[in-house]
């Protein structure tokens, strides 16, 4: 299990358990016209001008993307929902099931800001999510048939095994659910009772998500839970899988930045795309879809609105048939501009910006 910034995606058209019915108003959008751009090498500037970002990796690694360096730290994990600041987690994985979860907290002095790392020993607990309150909820595996579901320091109790938690707005708690995780749930905290059910969802900030379905020519939704009102468009012609991973909206909730793959490629395929969410309007930055190693890092906005980029990136064959020798690249990018800032770093993987 890898726990990663919980922005995620699950789906379209809700199933009311327990709320009215929701309308859907607003203009349908024209779908976008066909992209027919082949995969190439990402070419942008090599920039030496200072960004002040630094990077924090699943490796426990914090990169400082101006100078490079490199330095280890406790946390290798996080959990976040959209638009608050991440609980740093460093978790520790056992085989062993039969004990009970163990949690500390202790700051770490290597990250700015001195910030608490929570140093969570995995047993039985399959899966975690932020609460909005700052506490950590818990779905842990008792049997084949029994589950529990808490917040940390508060009693179990009983839900179902097929549960992963993304996270919790104040509307209720988000998790995915089904042998293959395919529907969305929105649980209630108090009664532990799905409220509503979808396919798929990304989370946009406290009151609205972002919901699809599994094919391409399902709409997308933008769905506001405080009025029970939608406004629809079409996905655009992307490379990959019809489900992005992740859907990460952007600081002020302006925009989503969707990364599509193609991992059956080689080299394999990244295509992102930014879903301009005021006239729900799709742009493609410049450079895609790209050829990088998918599993090799992840995209981030930065709190000035800059897109983030982290992975490995090839040149159009890999070195084995004459390539180039792949680069651990990090890549920035202002929307309206034309090129990508690019420079060297140590460690790619997961990330968020510290």
């Amino acid at each position: 299990m890898k726990l990663v910034p919980i922005v995620i995606a699950l789906t379209l058209a809700a199933t009311a358990c327990d709320e009215p019915k929701q309308s859907t108003t607003g203009p349908v959008t024209s779908p976008m016209p066909r992209a027919n751009q082949s995969p190439s090498p990402l070419t942008g500037d090599e920039s030496t001008i200072a960004t002040g970002l630094r990077l924090l990796t699943e490796q426990g690694g914090l990169v400082d993307v101006d100078s490079g360096a490199l330095q280890r730290v406790s946390a290798n994990s996080w959990l976040q929902a959209a638009q608050r600041q991440p609980i740093l987690v460093k978790l520790n994985r056992h085989s062993d099931m039969s004990k009970p979860l163990q949690v500390t907290t202790a700051h770490e002095p290597k990250l700015p800001g001195n910030p608490a790392v929570t140093t969570i020993d995995m047993y039985a607990a399959t899966s975690l999510a932020p609460g909005i309150d700052g506490r950590i909820w818990v779905h842990e595996y008792r049997s084949k048939s029994i589950c529990t579901l808490r917040r940390i320091g508060e009693r179990e109790r009983l839900t179902a095994c097929e549960t992963h938690l993304l996270a919790e707005t104040p509307h209720g708690l988000w998790a995915m659910r089904g042998a293959n995780w395919d529907r969305a749930v929105l649980i209630d905290p108090e009664t532990l009772e799905e409220k509503l059910s979808y396919p798929r969802v990304a989370v946009i900030d406290e009151h609205r998500v972002l919901s699809w379905g599994p094919d391409r020519d399902d709409p997308v939704l933008v769905h506001d839970m405080r009025t029970n009102q939608s406004r629809r468009t079409q996905w655009p012609d992307f490379h990959g899988w019809p489900d992005p991973s992740p859907a990460i909206a952007s600081p002020d909730g302006s925009r989503i930045a969707f990364r599509f793959g193609n991992p059956s490629n080689s080299p394999q395929i990244q295509d992102v795309w930014i879903l301009e969410l005021q006239d729900l309007h799709w742009v493609r930055p410049p450079g895609m879809p790209t050829l990088v190693a998918l599993k090799s890092g992840t995209i981030a906005w930065a709190p000035d609105g800059t897109l983030v980029m982290l992975s490995v990136f090839y040149d159009k064959l890999t070195p084995e048939y004459g390539g180039q020798t792949p680069r651990k690249l990090v890549a920035t990018w202002r929307p309206g501009k034309q090129r990508w800032d690019l420079r060297t770093v140590p460690e790619t993987g997961q990330f968020i910006i510290w």
